[in-house]
C-alpha cells in the first residue's frame, strides 16, 4: 500500500508538470477498482456480522426475558437479613416493585416467606392466622391500612442488646403519616423480624395474632 501511494504521488507530480499521469502509469483504474472492491467485501462482511448478532440476539431473547424476572421475596429477604435495617428495607422495596391498588408482590403469610422475614414464633402467628375462617389480621401490617401509595421510607435503629433491635419505618400512605416499629432479633438464620407495633396504643401484632387462637 505504500509503494502504490508514493506511485500515485509520481503520477500527481507528472500530471502537474504537463504529463498524462493515467497514461504514463498505464493502471490508473486498478486502484479504484480495487478499492471499490474493499469497500464491497467490507459491506458484506458487516451484514453477516449484524444478521449473526441478530440471530444470538434472538436465541437469548427469552432467556433473558426470564432471568430478570424479580428475584422471590424470600430470596430477597434471606440476602437482606444480614443487618437489622436491611431485612425491614427489603420487605418495604416490594411496595415500590409493585404498582398501587394491586395485590402486593408478595405473599407475607406464605410459610416460605414467612420463615425468610420472621422469626419462627411470629412466622407460625401469621400463617395459623391465615388459615382461620374470619383472621384477626383484616389489614395489612407494614402498611397500617389495606391500599397504599407510599412515599420513601425512612428507617431509624436502636440497640436494644446485641441480639435485639428496633427499626423504626416511617413514611406518607395517602398523604397519611405511619410510623412503624419493628422488633428485629438474630436468629440461626440472620436477622429476622419478631414484632410489629403501631401507633395510637393499639396491641403490637405478636399479641393480636396470640389472641386470635384462644
Amino acid at each position: 500500500m505504500k509503494q502504490d501511494a508514493m506511485g500515485g504521488q509520481d503520477a500527481m507530480g507528472g500530471d502537474a508538470m504537463g504529463g498524462n499521469a493515467i497514461g504514463e502509469t498505464g493502471n490508473g483504474a486498478a486502484p479504484l477498482d480495487a478499492a471499490r472492491g474493499m469497500k464491497a467485501m467490507a459491506g458484506r462482511a458487516l451484514r453477516v456480522m449484524a444478521a449473526m448478532l441478530v440471530a444470538a440476539w434472538a436465541q437469548a431473547g427469552p432467556a433473558a426475558a426470564q432471568g430478570a424476572k424479580p428475584t422471590p421475596a424470600s430470596a430477597q429477604a434471606g440476602q437482606a437479613g444480614q443487618t437489622p435495617d436491611a431485612v425491614v428495607r427489603a420487605l418495604y422495596q416490594h411496595y415500590f416493585d409493585t404498582a398501587p391498588e394491586t395485590v402486593v408482590s408478595f405473599d407475607y403469610t406464605d410459610p416460605a416467606t414467612t420463615k425468610a422475614y420472621f422469626d419462627p414464633a411470629l412466622a407460625k402467628l401469621l400463617v395459623a392466622d391465615a388459615k382461620r375462617a374470619a383472621p384477626r389480621l383484616d389489614f395489612d401490617p407494614f402498611i397500617d391500612g389495606q391500599d397504599f401509595e407510599l412515599s420513601p421510607v425512612t428507617y431509624q435503629t436502636k440497640t436494644v442488646s446485641p441480639s435485639e433491635v428496633l427499626v423504626t419505618a416511617q413514611f406518607l400512605n395517602f398523604d397519611e403519616t405511619k410510623s412503624i416499629i419493628y422488633k428485629v432479633v438474630r436468629t440461626g438464620a440472620g436477622w429476622r423480624i419478631a414484632d410489629v407495633q403501631w401507633g395510637g396504643g393499639r396491641e403490637p401484632l405478636r399479641t393480636l395474632l396470640a389472641k386470635a387462637g384462644k
